[in-house]
């Protein structure tokens, strides 16, 4: 997928990065948000992976 990803033309600022996703290489609170389509149905350990992306997501301080 890394190989097709790499041949989209897009005009936005993206870097792509091979990680472990039950170990990745960001601090905490990196990101503002987190996407995922089937992820979580295909690693090895589900509980592990959404635990990271947690990790590495932000808290949203605002209630709706």
């Amino acid at each position: 997928m890394m190989d097709e990803a790499l041949k989209k033309r897009v005009s936005a600022d993206i870097t792509f990065k091979v990680s472990d996703l039950c170990n990745l290489d960001f601090p905490d609170n990196s990101f503002d948000a987190a996407a995922s389509g089937f992820t979580l149905c295909v690693v090895s350990d589900p509980v592990c992976a959404l635990a990271e992306i947690l990790r590495v997501t932000a808290p949203t301080t605002d209630v709706v």
